[in-house]
């Protein structure tokens, strides 16, 4: 009789695997390309979070600034976005996770921030 693993061979292969270091520099170059690509975007929604209140999660914060400044160019710049915010110092984690509501969210896990306006 034949045994089946209970944890089969990973699909990917060895050369696909990345350090931390890289994937941190993947996604920070990925993140600077879309905050480039969107324009002045950003800075008006950076602009207006410190009006926000509250704690707030990223889809929240997302939800309020579509109707002040519109969507961006791509969805990416929504992450650029909360990443900048971050480093700011507008927003701060609150080390709180709840899930997202948006059905194209899927009900992931996320972060709730605290609104510093800073």
């Amino acid at each position: 009789m034949n045994q089946l693993a209970l944890f089969p061979e990973p699909r990917f292969r060895e050369k696909d695997r990345v350090s931390t270091r890289a994937a941190i520099k993947a996604r920070d170059e990925a993140l600077a390309q879309v905050s480039d690509n969107a324009g002045d975007w950003i800075e008006s929604a950076l602009a207006r979070i410190p009006g926000l209140s509250g704690e707030m999660t990223g889809e929240d914060i997302r939800f309020a600034l579509v109707a002040l400044v519109g969507q961006p160019h791509h969805a990416n710049a929504w992450g650029a976005l909360i990443k900048t915010a971050k480093g700011r110092g507008l927003i701060e984690n609150t080390g709180r996770y709840v899930p997202m509501r948006a059905a194209n969210s899927h009900a992931r896990i996320t972060p709730v921030y605290r609104i510093t306006g800073a």
